[in-house]
């Protein structure tokens, strides 16, 4: 199996979530889909409704015909490809949608990683009415749709959590970096040390130090400045809080440091950012 996260030579899928509307889920319908790997930063749940298809998670293939359904987690590299005429139902959603203990199931407890169902004919029965479902809401703008899609995802989910029975991260050590990760994300803010994180995934700090960086293909400090730095982008693009604000709330501790790392990255400063994103 291919390292966990060691995916930097292949390019990112664009966001189709809009700035405005982080809550948006999309819905898409794939006949016969062939897709190169890639990777996104965002859910994906991918349901067979009829042939067969191959789904190819971080180096492990996994094989699904009519009635099965694959859900991804974001950064995860995967590809499609089609084993006999298939049509498959996508959907597409960002973390913000989800129930918080949804959320942990997926990504910080034993159920974490990507993983395949094979759903009992009731569970399909039940399923596929509520993608359509989604589907139809999609196409209009009625009074509470968001409110509605949302917990459509949210029943998907619960359903394909007590049906999982083929996970693609059953390796412990992926499971401990994305819970890692994860940590770091929720975390960043308060500028968590690698001995902070090492103590959440039960780990001496300085074997942490290494395997993260083994498996992850970066280091810890490097990968904690990436989501800070991130975070400020965002809150550059889409806020109008004070570059101070910025700095500090995404866990930067002096503002010349920030400044310093920005720059570094994107090439301009803070303030050339936010005015270029105008």
């Amino acid at each position: 199996m291919a390292d966990y996260l060691k995916i930097s030579e292949q390019k990112p899928f664009k966001s189709p979530f809009s700035k405005k509307e982080p809550k948006e889920v999309f819905f898409v319908k794939f006949e016969n889909p062939n897709q190169s790997s890639h990777w996104h930063d965002y859910f994906e749940i991918d349901f067979v409704i009829s042939g067969e298809v191959s789904q190819i998670i971080n180096g492990a293939e996994i094989k699904a015909k009519k009635g099965d359904v694959f859900l991804m987690l974001p950064d995860n590299s995967h590809e499609t490809k089609t084993e006999k005429s298939a049509m498959v139902y996508s959907i597409l959603f960002g973390e913000e949608i989800l129930s918080e203990k949804l959320f942990d199931q997926m990504v910080m407890g034993d159920m974490g990683g990507s993983f395949k169902c094979t759903l009992l004919e009731d569970d399909v029965a039940f399923l596929k009415p509520i993608f359509e479902r989604i589907e139809s809401e999609n196409q209009g703008k009625k009074a509470n749709r968001n409110e509605i899609v949302i917990s459509l995802v949210n029943a998907i989910v619960a359903i394909l959590i007590r049906n999982s029975n083929v996970r693609t991260e059953s390796d412990k050590k992926h499971l401990v970096i994305r819970r890692a990760m994860t940590f770091v994300k929720k975390n960043y803010a308060s500028n968590p040390s690698l001995s902070d994180v090492a103590r959440f995934v039960h780990m001496e700090a300085s074997y942490f130090s290494v395997f993260f960086k083994e498996k992850a293909g970066i280091s810890f400090k490097r990968y904690l400045n990436e989501i800070k730095l991130e975070s400020a982008a965002k809150k550059l693009k889409t806020t109008a809080l004070p570059i101070i604000d910025v700095c500090y709330s995404s866990g930067f501790e002096s503002l010349s440091n920030f400044h310093r790392k920005f720059k570094e990255k994107y090439g301009v400063t803070p303030k050339e950012y936010r005015d270029d994103a105008k």
